[in-house]
């Protein structure tokens, strides 16, 4: 891993750092609400799905609270 001075959004960090656990660690997974939407989590899944595929990008729904 190189150390440099790269100014990035958080968001598109995390996406990156999504990216390259995944791909070192095949017991990575990642699970939310929203994945697949741009508004939701931002750039943080982008291209996850389509890289990992759902097995290892699981998109939860929203529950509703039951009284």
């Amino acid at each position: 891993m190189s150390l440099n001075n790269r100014k990035l959004q958080y968001s598109l960090a995390a996406n990156e750092a999504f990216h390259q656990m995944m791909e070192e660690d095949e017991s990575v997974f990642l699970i939310g609400q929203g994945v697949k939407s741009p508004w939701y989590v931002g750039n943080t899944a982008r291209g996850l799905l389509e890289r990992f595929g759902p097995d290892r990008v699981i998109v939860t729904h929203r529950f509703l609270k039951m009284r």
